[in-house]
């Protein structure tokens, strides 16, 4: 991934945890995606900010394994 980041839409987000076998777990403010014990929450508005991308996607890199190139996909 490259160092800049930027919005990026909830819906892209979401469709990236489904496939790759995150489960929806209901939340109040925050979308809750488990995986595997794990848990990753999304903010529900239509796009995301820069910072909470980055942290979203880092988090998925390092602690899934998901594959750059399908994160870059979001962006």
């Amino acid at each position: 991934m490259g160092s800049y980041y930027c919005t990026i839409k909830t819906k892209k987000l979401i469709a990236l945890l489904v496939r790759s076998g995150f489960v929806s777990k209901s939340g109040a403010k925050h979308g809750k995606y488990e995986r595997e014990g794990s848990v990753v929450i999304v903010p529900r508005h239509r796009s995301i900010s820069p910072g909470t991308s980055k942290q979203i996607c880092s988090d998925l890199e390092k602690l899934f394994g998901i594959d750059t190139k399908e994160l870059n996909k979001l962006f």
